[in-house]
């Protein structure tokens, strides 16, 4: 029988930790593993070469960061830089558990006289620019993670060579975008059943961005049940001779024919979702199905802890591309197991 909406939500939480993992995979039997034990367990490092100017109104700051979100971030250099907290922009959210470096523009007229720090951050480089960063202009992510207790080091070898033959991973959002348990989601729930908005236009960014990234989910995990994630359907979306998926919006979607159906089958139960967004009057885009792994490598420090290292493009999820590789094995008191990246809404 047809679920309605409330009772999904209340049977199976959308965007929880729990829905994420049902999430279909390409990869058969998986071992398991924890990662972030420490946050330099976790190292992303932002692809990003700022296209300097001597005499740019805006200062580019690159900085690392240690167990710190960033936001808190761009809260210091603001301060630091005495401007209010919309001069300070960023090509890319990263993780808070993690060891991430990242640059961040700043609308200011001078440098000031010393670098800012704060324990836990690093002031590496900086430089002029003569536009603000915006929400993707990076070209991506290079991760190194360190997995600990491994289970079964023969499965996870199969599972790392099977990856770099086939070269790309379904192109899930990983839990990073949902919130906490799957927060994000249901509070978009409430918004569109009791109109009770988010306190700020940050989170309802976050809100609308994590049920447009849920729908997404749905629609990828159809394709990957069915083999074809890495085909192109008739009335599919290609950029760049790749099949993209729908970020649901207002008005014709971009996909058409078999493919727009395949996705609103995929989305039966969760018709309270599509009509909410579609009246946000935000513009339909898409996303490729699949996410392309790069400079994949691993080095194994023992038996069961293993080194991997790989490349995303802007937008892609390093938990994507691990949950092809083993099962996650939450820490104590977890709040997420993801990785880096949020893209504007």
């Amino acid at each position: 029988m047809k679920r309605s909406s409330d009772s999904l939500l209340t049977r199976q939480q959308p965007a929880s930790r729990a829905a994420l993992d049902a999430l279909p995979r390409c990869s058969a039997a998986l071992g398991s593993g924890r990662i972030r034990v420490v946050p330099e367990d976790f190292q992303v490092e932002e692809l990003l070469t700022p296209g300097a100017r001597r005499d740019g109104e805006f200062v580019c700051v690159q900085v690392r960061k240690r167990n710190l979100n960033t936001r808190w971030v761009a809260s210091g250099l603001a301060r630091h830089f005495a401007v209010k907290a919309r001069d300070v922009a960023w090509a890319g959210l990263k993780d808070r558990r993690a060891v991430t470096t990242q640059w961040f523009s700043v609308k200011a007229e001078l440098l000031p006289l010393r670098p800012w720090f704060e324990p836990g951050t690093a002031w590496l480089a900086h430089c002029r620019l003569d536009s603000a960063l915006a929400r993707g202009d990076h070209a991506g992510n290079r991760f190194t993670i360190r997995v600990r207790g491994l289970t079964d080091r023969a499965t996870t070898e199969i599972a790392l060579h099977s990856l770099r033959t086939r070269g790309a991973v379904p192109n899930y959002f990983g839990g990073q975008r949902f919130g906490r348990d799957g927060g994000n989601v249901l509070g978009l729930h409430t918004w569109a059943r009791r109109q009770a908005r988010p306190r700020d236009r940050f989170e309802q960014g976050m809100w609308l961005s994590a049920g447009r990234a849920w729908l997404f989910n749905l629609a990828l995990a159809d394709r990957v049940l069915a083999g074809d994630w890495q085909q192109i359907l008739a009335g599919d979306w290609v950029v760049a001779g790749v099949a993209a998926g729908p970020m649901w919006g207002d008005g014709r979607s971009l996909l058409q024919g078999e493919a727009l159906r395949r996705c609103e089958q995929a989305w039966r139960e969760a018709s309270w979702l599509t009509a909410f967004l579609a009246q946000r009057r935000i513009a339909h885009d898409t996303r490729p199905w699949q996410l392309q792994v790069d400079d994949l490598a691993w080095r194994w420090q023992s038996a069961d802890d293993l080194t991997l290292t790989f490349t995303l493009a802007a937008g892609g999820f390093a938990t994507a591309v691990l949950r092809e590789v083993l099962r996650l094995v939450p820490r104590d008191n977890d709040e997420n197991l993801d990785d880096a990246m949020a893209d504007a809404t």
